[in-house]
């Protein structure tokens, strides 16, 4: 039996298989990132879509299987800076709280990354939600929040990393634990089998798709198309490239000097 994470958002459903299959013997935990990372790492389950972020960090103990991943080339529509102010229309100096989702471990490297690079910030500090002058949220509940127009400035960090890069951005990787690899090696052969055929299925009925999220969510139809239009879910050259630049980019917050879920509720300025 194998023990497979899966990412409880509407976005990872063209990667959702079955609850139960002929071929497959196994158990499936649904979570947020934030949560499937620390469950990988630990061994609790096999094998699971993760921060490309968190990844970076343990590779020596996580292997990417498979092409998967949770890609966008231009905007995500799920991954936004929420905000209250022009961030493009401040100085540098001036003083910004951010609030900071702890699900995921990508999007909050990628927001501190495009705070300093895309607007020139230097004085933030990271605070409770509803202190802060920005948001980051991701998932359906960014998706939500688009929809409820409740902010005044939305920046989508899908779009401001490939406007900076030219590149797609990569959040998410399919990968397995080390150990589970080389105990499990057929089983997820297996897997990653009946993933490809479940992905073909979805990539070519779109409608069936939206069908499947309009059960998860309430959100208008014409937007879950838009959105699913904007998600890519395999990984080639560009998407190798561009975790490399990121890794690149990010050595620092990489090396361990943060931790692999950084807080929103620290203090600490950049």
């Amino acid at each position: 039996m194998i023990r497979i994470g899966h990412i409880d958002f509407i976005n990872a459903i063209p990667l959702d298989i079955e609850d139960s299959h002929p071929r497959l013997d196994f158990i499936k935990v649904s979570a947020v990132p934030s949560l499937l990372n620390k469950m990988l790492l630990n061994n609790d389950i096999d094998i699971s879509m993760v921060s490309s972020a968190f990844f970076l960090r343990h590779t020596d103990t996580l292997i990417r299987i498979g092409n998967f991943g949770i890609v966008s080339n231009g905007p995500v529509m799920s991954v936004l800076l929420l905000s209250n102010i022009d961030l493009t229309g401040i100085p540098r100096t001036y003083a910004i709280k951010v609030y900071e989702t702890p699900k995921s471990a990508t999007s909050v490297i990628l927001n501190r990354l495009i705070l300093k690079h895309n607007f020139g910030l230097e004085n933030i500090s990271f605070s409770d939600q509803k202190d802060a002058h920005a948001c980051l949220l991701i998932g359906d509940e960014a998706l939500g929040k688009l929809v409820a127009g409740t902010y005044p400035h939305i920046y989508d960090l899908g779009m401001e990393w490939k406007r900076w890069t030219g590149l797609p951005m990569v959040f998410a990787v399919l990968a397995a634990n080390i150990n589970a690899l080389k105990e499990k090696k057929d089983d997820l052969e297996t897997y990653i089998k009946i993933l490809e055929e479940r992905y073909r299925e979805s990539k070519s009925n779109m409608a069936s798709l939206v069908e499947r999220a309009e059960k998860r969510v309430s959100l208008p139809r014409e937007l879950l198309f838009k959105y699913y239009n904007c998600l890519q879910y395999e990984i080639g050259e560009k998407e190798d490239k561009s975790l490399a630049l990121f890794h690149e980019l990010t050595k620092e917050l990489l090396s361990g000097k943060e931790t692999d879920e950084t807080s929103s509720q620290t203090k600490q300025k950049i």
